[in-house]
């Protein structure tokens, strides 16, 4: 399925493109960063519920001021405080409140208050009750009213309640605002105001964190005849992303073009945020072709995301091209872009797509970080010529040459095994007047290590020392690699114990080639001390150490050397061993070893680790265990229990 996906992908860039290249219409304008894009949508969240806020604090104001000029002051939270204080009925609190709310200085700007003060008590049903009985009383309820209500609800926390509350309060509002109906706004109701009641409602739900309702949210508000337009889904895309609720912004979307919105520029960036999470690339492309079938052609902002994905997910044969139509057509990108693609091109080995990115850099955009990029690549795909070529190039022009140049060339020549080469660029630098540093040091300490000069590499580490570089992981890592191919234990094991005392953790990159030589030098119970080491390390997690839950009883080794496989295996068994001895019960009929068959190997259907395992398990620890590699997966070893236990207790004596 691989081709027919490529295939059909390949048809809708190409159609993408040519939409492209025959656009003749303006720009449209999107912010930088999308992230700018989400934090002003939740700015415009936090400025509405101020808005409710603000309408609060007037009505205090209002009550203070009515103090003041000697006018009979009715404070609700004096009034409800001592009622509320002895936990009143339903009843109770409805003649109260009925109460307060007849009393002749009280107006519709108190309501809010009261709603304030039971906020403090969390006392939701009464809220809700508080609004019907100031309906009964004859209050002109206004957006505020609900607004402040909904919000307050919401500040109450994740409950069920709350958010069937919450969707009380809002129908309710959006049924008193069809025509011929009394309209809680002041004044006829507008597009604004749905749209603030919206982010009200947002706010709350995702205080409540009850996402799963925000499709409700959309079907209820366009059943209402309250249609919302891109920016109101824009605000809602933008708090699911602040929220990682990316999946659903996919929904979102889908419910948008379902109830014939059509999407925005603003909608656009959002959803490639979503979709550069989500790694879905081909997504990126289809908004690429809506945004230029709407008549939209996007700036370079959208490209950026766009080649952000792609680059992600590794699809540079979508992206070079992508590229190259977008300078071509005068659209100016981010120098930063074209290094991007160059490197990701370098990692895929696919040089020749990444001296085509670097040819269609504008010469006012070149500079000597896409020279870098360029030597980058070249040493990852071990073209030392054309390195050399680029180097030669970036020397004779007009473009600052720094040690980065120097140190890709080194690195170059290392890669290919040419340690000669590296060497004399590491020389010629110093001749140009720049200083080696740790980074200079480990690409030619690489250079030594393929080229199979130990007795330099050691030299080499003397000087860093007496020089005062900086020894780190890759240092030590590059220089155990060296021993190894030298055979000499003893020196990789000292270089081992030494970067521990610095602190330093090293990596597989280093435990590797030391359990590889101590196993090929005969120091078996070494090379297991050193695997079991890295395990509780968590750099090798074949299976666990501790023998807790189902772990113990499947030996993963798949991406091991055949060599520190067969070190894994003995470890394995060792556990087993022990567990066998002091009479635990390992709850397993069956034990596995996992090599794989030879899918992913360089001779299809040939695997060098599963004939090593097999050969082990053969007689290879002085008696053979009866094993079955099953026909549906010939990549796995499969033991009954009792012949494993008989075996390692009765037959296998080394072990321990």
């Amino acid at each position: 399925s691989g081709s027919a996906v490529k295939s059909t992908i390949a048809l809708r860039l190409s159609a993408v493109l040519n939409r492209l290249s025959a656009s003749k219409k303006i720009c449209c304008v999107v912010n930088d960063a999308t992230s700018d894009v989400v934090n002003n949508a939740i700015a415009s969240l936090e400025e509405e519920e101020a808005k409710v806020q603000l309408e609060a604090s007037k009505e205090q104001e209002t009550q203070q001021n009515s103090h003041s000029s000697g006018t009979a002051r009715i404070d609700s939270k004096s009034l409800l405080g001592p009622m509320l204080a002895t936990k009143p009925t339903s009843a109770e609190f409805n003649e109260e409140v009925s109460k307060l709310l007849k009393h002749p200085e009280v107006n519709p700007k108190y309501l809010t208050s009261i709603l304030s003060a039971l906020r403090k008590e969390s006392r939701l049903a009464d809220i809700l009750l508080t609004l019907r009985i100031a309906r009964m009383n004859g209050f002109r309820m206004n957006r505020y009213h609900y607004n402040s209500a909904i919000s307050i609800i919401g500040s109450l926390g994740q409950k069920r309640q709350n958010w069937s509350s919450i969707r009380e309060l809002y129908l309710e509002v959006l049924a008193l605002s069809v025509p011929q109906q009394v309209i809680p706004f002041p004044g006829p109701a507008t597009e604004n105001d749905f749209e603030g009641l919206f982010k009200v409602v947002v706010a709350a739900v995702t205080k409540t964190k009850n996402f799963r309702h925000v499709l409700q949210i959309i079907e209820d508000f366009h059943s209402a005849g309250a249609l919302l337009s891109a920016p109101s889904y824009n605000i809602l895309i933008a708090m699911l992303l602040h929220v990682k609720r990316e999946s659903m912004v996919f929904d979102i979307y889908a419910k948008m073009i379902k109830k014939g919105v059509r999407p925005d520029s603003l909608t656009c960036s959002l959803l490639l945020r979503a979709a550069y999470v989500k790694g879905d690339w081909k997504f990126s492309l289809m908004m690429l072709d809506q945004m230029l079938g709407d008549g939209l052609v996007p700036e370079r902002n959208i490209f950026h995301a766009i080649l952000d994905i792609l680059i992600k997910e590794e699809q540079v044969d979508f992206a070079v091209p992508l590229l190259k139509q977008v300078v071509d057509r005068g659209i100016e990108l981010h120098p930063f872009r074209y290094t991007q693609v160059i490197t990701a091109c370098g990692k895929l080995n696919q040089l020749d797509s990444a001296v085509d990115v670097f040819r269609h850099i504008p010469k006012a955009q070149l500079d000597g970080r896409h020279y870098g990029a360029l030597l980058n690549a070249c040493a990852q795909c071990k073209n030392v010529d054309l390195a050399f070529k680029f180097f030669n190039e970036l020397v004779t022009g007009d473009k600052l040459v720094d040690d980065r140049h120097f140190i890709s060339l080194v690195h170059a020549c290392a890669e290919s095994g040419d340690w000669k080469r590296s060497l004399e660029v590491f020389e010629e630098m110093k001749r140009f007047g720049i200083s080696p540093n740790k980074w200079a040091y480990n690409s030619l300490l690489l250079a030594y290590d393929k080229g199979m000069q130990w007795e330099r590499a050691a030299q080499l580490l003397r000087e860093m020392k007496e020089n005062g570089i900086e020894l780190d992981k890759v240092t030590y890592s590059t220089a155990i690699q060296a021993c190894a191919r030298n055979n000499t234990w003893r020196e990789a094991l000292k270089l081992f114990e030494e970067a521990q005392s610095r602190g330093l953790q090293l990596s597989m990159f280093a435990y590797r080639p030391l359990i590889t030589v101590c196993l090929n030098q005969k120091q078996v119970q070494l090379a297991i001390e050193l695997y079991e080491r890295a395990a509780r390390g968590s750099i090798f997690n074949n299976f666990s150490l501790s023998g807790k839950g189902s772990e113990i009883y499947t030996l993963d080794l798949h991406h091991l050397s055949p060599t520190v496989a067969q070190i894994a295996l003995l470890s394995w068994l060792r556990c087993l061993k022990r567990k066998f001895i002091v009479g635990e019960k390992l709850n397993a009929s069956e034990f596995y070893v996992v090599t794989g068959w030879g899918k992913h190997s360089n001779e299809y259907g040939v695997s060098p680790l599963r004939e090593g395992i097999s050969e082990l398990l053969s007689g290879g620890l002085g008696s053979p265990v009866m094993f079955s590699l099953p026909e549906s997966n010939k990549g796995r070893f499969e033991i009954k229990h009792d012949e494993m236990r008989k075996w390692l207790c009765e037959r296998v004596k080394h072990l321990l």
